[in-house]
């Protein structure tokens, strides 16, 4: 028997201590739920649950992503349903308006104007549609920079004071889209190019100084023939305007005119009048057939090559000299090209084209790049590029009913504006369907991630019930061990009171026995 050192009391306290902390552990997996709490559980385990942890974090968030842009650029789809519809509803009034037979002036007139209302609803959707980095779901604003040639005779006062007077709206409302515009403006003959700058102007004050300089020098003696097809060529070929357009800006030629006297009339004349025009006091000779062509040919190739449009406002005069709505059919057939997708306005005193040209303007909208986050790391990405969805790019700019020839044209106009919109709701879809896959991707990673970091870091419970079980009956069983070993040091304390009492007897006895001897 021992009492200094009770080592099965000790051996029973440690065995009673380890269990105290197997069943703290299995108390707080019971609790919670998981197997890994700290690192100390599982050291080796815990760097790959917490990536994997980090994995399916991600790619819940990358999920919501994927979710959030298959709903926006559905709604971009949902736009171009609308605009099917507009486009259909633009055809059917080209097919009417092409009817001479049957309708008058007016007729045409209320039918352009219907026409004309639905192109603007077309830019004003654009610009307001959903708004995204960069820009709108639907529009992307650029760099902007446009020629003004302004046709120079008496006549023209009244539209280039227009002009004038509406050059600071259009830099305002261009301003508020997010446009960097630039104008610059000159007129029909080279003389009048030494007044003013000739050159961009990126505030209204100065461009209108420009305007004001021409407009001082109208009715000035021409030094050579007046032409607009050569005007836009000449201004195409300005160093300070047409050789300094921006290189990643949307180019934008826009002329201003009500004289065809020098131009080729092309479809009025009879191939008889082709080297016999009807009289006219401008006209002089006409080229025939195969050289007009040439000539607008020749001025479609120069504006493809900066990367242009023509945009054309103006009336055309008849042989009698009488004023009409649309502008000469050659100037028509260079805007109304393929290649071109340009714009045909009606020049009118109450300056209504001012407000059809700026929203021409406005429609110059930008291809743009969108970068969707697919995954839950840094290369997981989808890159797509969406092009702007306006009368621009649909090439719709040049329809135009008011008069029977341009109402023929602008069916083929909206038969092609239609194929363009049908190939920009192709791409659309295709990133849609890309984008639903990837969200059920992402879906059985996220299970699978789920699940193998669940194996890492979840408790069995059944398991830890009965951990729990077999570790309370051993801690049980060492309790009862340890008061088993302490019992040892009760039977010497039993021992050292039978000495103890067995001394004070003897005590007794001695001290008895003595006196009575």
């Amino acid at each position: 028997m021992k009492i200094n050192t009770n080592i099965s009391a000790m051996m029973a306290r440690n065995v009673q201590r380890l269990h105290s902390k197997s069943l703290s552990s299995s108390v707080e997996r019971l609790s919670n739920g998981l197997k890994l709490n700290r690192g100390a559980d599982n050291p080796s385990g815990l760097g790959t649950s917490e990536v994997v942890k980090a994995q399916v974090k991600g790619t819940n968030t990358a999920i919501h992503n994927v979710e959030e842009s298959i709903y926006l650029y559905s709604l971009r789809d949902d736009y171009f349903q609308e605009l099917e519809e507009m486009l259909n509803r633009m055809r059917d009034l080209a097919v009417r308006a092409s009817n001479e037979a049957t309708l008058t002036t007016r007729d045409l007139g209320k039918m352009d104007e219907e026409v004309q209302a639905m192109k603007r609803e077309v830019n004003r959707k654009a610009l307001a549609s959903y708004q995204v980095d960069g820009g709108r779901l639907l529009f992307n604003p650029t760099d902007l920079d446009v020629i003004w040639v302004l046709d120079d005779t008496a006549s023209m006062g009244p539209y280039a004071n227009s002009l004038k007077n509406d050059a600071p709206s259009m830099f305002s409302q261009l301003a508020k889209a997010g446009f960097d515009l630039r104008m610059g403006v000159v007129g029909f003959d080279s003389i009048l190019r030494n007044y003013g700058s000739t050159s961009f102007q990126k505030s209204a004050t100065d461009f209108t100084t420009d305007v004001d300089a021409i407009l001082t020098a109208i009715g000035a003696p021409l030094s050579g023939v007046e032409n607009g097809i050569d005007a836009v060529n000449s201004a195409l070929a300005l160093g300070t305007l047409g050789g300094d357009f921006r290189a990643n800006a949307e180019k934008m030629v826009i002329l201003l005119t009500d004289e065809d006297s020098d131009d080729f009339e092309y479809t009025r004349w009879s191939p008889a009048e082709w080297w016999a025009p009807p009289a006219d006091p401008g006209l002089s000779s006409a080229p025939n057939a195969a050289a007009a062509d040439a000539i607008r040919n020749a001025c479609i190739a120069n504006l493809v090559a900066a990367d242009a449009t023509l945009h054309v406002a103006g009336v055309v005069k008849d042989s009698s000299g009488t004023l009409q709505n649309t502008p000469d059919d050659d100037y028509q057939v260079i805007a109304s090209d393929p290649t071109i997708n340009g714009g045909v306005y009606t020049l009118d005193t109450g300056g209504a084209w001012v407000t059809s040209i700026t929203s021409a303007m406005l429609a110059q909208g930008d291809d743009w790049t969108v970068d969707f986050q697919v995954g839950p790391d840094s290369n997981h990405s989808l890159t797509e590029t969406f092009k702007s969805v306006t009368t621009e790019s649909l090439g719709i700019d040049s329809v135009n009913l008011a008069a029977v020839s341009s109402a023929m044209n602008s069916i083929d106009v909206v038969d092609r504006a239609k194929e363009n919109l049908s190939n920009m709701r192709l791409r659309t879809a295709n990133i849609v369907s890309r984008l639903q896959h990837i969200a059920n991707d992402l879906a059985h990673q996220n299970i699978n991630n789920s699940d193998f970091s669940s194996r890492l870091k979840d408790a069995d419970m059944e398991e830890e019930i009965v951990q729990f079980t077999k570790t309370q009956l051993l801690s049980d069983t060492a309790t009862s061990a340890q008061a088993h070993a302490d019992s040892n040091i009760e039977s010497a304390m039993q021992l050292i009171d039978v000495v103890k009492s067995a001394r004070h007897i003897a005590r007794f006895n001695d001290a008895f026995y003595n006196r009575n001897m």
